[in-house]
Order: structure tokens, then C-alpha cells, then sequence
């Protein structure tokens, strides 16, 4: 009479857990991947209402907007705007005030500014009147936090030059030319 072997092999048993154990890391990595891709997903869509925003808030002063030395031109780098932001002003605040036309685009954009601060944290604008050709570029900048060597770089010129940040920053931007 012959005897037939019941259960499973010790070795058995260590491949199957090995294998388990593989598949749930791959899932683990393929999770966070995809958290990461959400994130960033968020991020852009923001920025793109933020320079929907900023757009419409040029409209409003179409004028005002394409000028050189337009209210609304922001021309610094990424740096210098991490550095400071300009306080909201008040020169338009109440109904008494006498407020001219500068001096409320200028505090439309302080405004403005301090809500892509809030909204975006860290992250830039870059606003660059054209009056040549009646329109204003802006471009909306923020870094995304790379949580591998791969994932650093930004899309090659997707930023304005004087902004100065270069596709391996992490930053990204995104751009909208507005005719006032």
C-alpha cells in the first residue's frame, strides 16, 4: 500500500509567500505612483485656474494690461519671488476711497498674488506684457515634489526663460495668452 503525501512542502509554502510578497510591492509602488499622478493632476488644474483668474482680471482692464510697465507685469525670477510678496493694498478699500485706475490694478494684483500664495504654496507667476501685439503671456509656475531621481524634471520649455528655472527644478508651468 502506497502512501499519498498530504499538505504542502515546506518550499512550496516559501515560494507562494515569495511571490505573494512580490505582488504586493509592485501594488505598493504602482499606488504611489498613482497618488503622485493625482497630485500633480491637482496641482495643474489649479494653476490653470489661477491663470484663468489672473486672465479675467486682466479683461477688466484691457487697456491697463498691455502697457509697458503694465500694473499687472510681474518679470522676476522664481528666487526673488520666493523671497517676498507684496502686501495687499488698500488704496481702494471702502467707498470713500479715490482710487485711480493704476492704483487699482495695482491691488487687483497684490490680490491676486496673494492667492496663488495661498492657493499654490510656493509657487510663481510670470507676466509679460506684449503692446506691440496687444496681448499679455502669463504663466503660472509651481514645483512638484519628486519623490524619485526620474521624476525631477519639469517639461523642457515649459517655462519662461526669465523666470530662471531649467527642466531639472522639478517646476512646471503653465501658460495662457490673453488678448484684454
Amino acid at each position: 500500500m502506497q502512501l499519498k503525501p498530504r499538505g504542502f512542502l515546506l518550499l512550496e509554502v516559501l515560494v507562494a509567500l515569495l511571490l505573494a510578497a512580490m505582488a504586493l510591492l509592485a501594488l505598493a509602488g504602482s499606488q504611489g505612483r498613482a497618488v503622485r499622478a493625482v497630485r500633480s493632476g491637482q496641482q495643474a488644474g489649479q494653476a490653470l485656474v489661477l491663470a484663468q483668474d489672473l486672465a479675467e482680471r486682466l479683461r477688466t482692464q484691457p487697456a491697463l494690461a498691455v502697457q509697458e510697465g503694465s500694473p499687472y507685469e510681474l518679470l522676476l525670477g522664481w528666487s526673488a519671488q520666493q523671497a517676498s510678496l507684496p502686501p495687499v493694498a488698500g488704496a481702494c478699500d471702502g467707498p470713500a476711497a479715490a482710487c485711480t485706475p493704476e492704483a487699482f490694478a495695482r491691488a487687483d494684483f497684490a490680490q491676486w498674488r496673494s492667492l496663488l500664495a495661498r492657493s499654490l504654496p510656493g509657487a510663481a507667476a510670470y507676466v509679460d506684457a506684449d503692446p506691440a501685439h496687444g496681448v499679455v503671456q502669463l504663466w503660472v509656475a509651481w514645483r512638484e515634489p519628486p519623490l524619485a531621481v526620474d521624476e525631477l524634471a519639469g517639461a523642457e520649455g515649459e517655462c519662461p526663460a526669465g523666470l530662471g528655472v531649467d527642466a531639472a527644478s522639478g517646476v512646471r508651468c503653465v501658460f495662457l495668452k490673453v488678448r484684454p
